[in-house]
């Protein structure tokens, strides 16, 4: 959408609000409107003034949130999702998108807890103990702790082959030289994101005499 239309499209929802007066469902609508066609400053706009009317409003909570999200603006995101989830406890989306702020945050721990809580929450949900898991891996680097979380998340949804795979990888580790952190393996394919003990280091067999 270029300039003009964009200026006309929004000339429009503005002359709409005219007619069906300024209201949060409105405001609303017309944010996700804005939004579905890439008008991100406006989309805002219309949802900030949802909020306006009423600072609780769930799905404008919601959707400014997630358009923070997508705008990089985490900081602003997070304070939308805990807003919302304080008036929605046990809501899945907004526990769930409060981890992935404080993940982008660099908060590694502040999301472990989060991510708990939704266990908690949601005990039969995989991408839960995965997304700890990758935490775990990425952010952490806690081998061992990565480990169980994937082995809880496959137990809960074994067809994960891309999983799978990451946890054999993870058997080795990549020595690094001395005085130098311990590298993580590349884990190609795996683009997200509890017990199961250390998998056992399978002794040499020495070679027979004579061969």
């Amino acid at each position: 959408m270029d300039r003009g239309e964009a200026d006309e499209g929004l000339a429009a929802f503005e002359k709409l609000l005219s007619i069906a007066g300024e209201n949060k469902e409105t405001f609303n609508n017309l944010g996700s409107a804005c939004a579905e066609y890439a008008l991100f400053d406006a989309a805002a706009r219309y949802y900030e003034r949802a909020l306006g009317l009423d600072p609780e409003y769930v799905l404008s909570l919601r959707n400014l949130g997630k358009l923070c999200m997508e705008t990089e603006q985490y900081e602003k995101a997070l304070n939308l999702f805990e807003r919302l989830v304080k008036k929605l406890p046990r809501d899945y989306e907004g526990n769930w998108l409060i981890a992935q702020c404080l993940k982008n945050l660099r908060r590694a721990d502040d999301a472990l807890v989060q991510l708990q809580q939704l266990a908690e929450i949601a005990p039969q949900s995989d991408e839960v103990y995965r997304e700890m898991g990758m935490i775990y891996l990425n952010q952490k680097r806690d081998m061992e702790s990565a480990r169980r979380m994937f082995a809880r998340s496959l137990s809960l949804d074994p067809n994960q082959p891309d999983l799978a795979m990451l946890m054999t990888q993870q058997q080795g580790r990549i020595e690094a030289p001395a005085g130098m952190p311990e590298l993580v393996p590349p884990m190609p394919g795996v683009t997200t994101p509890v017990p199961q003990p250390p998998f056992p280091q399978i002794p040499q067999i020495p070679p027979t005499p004579g061969r």
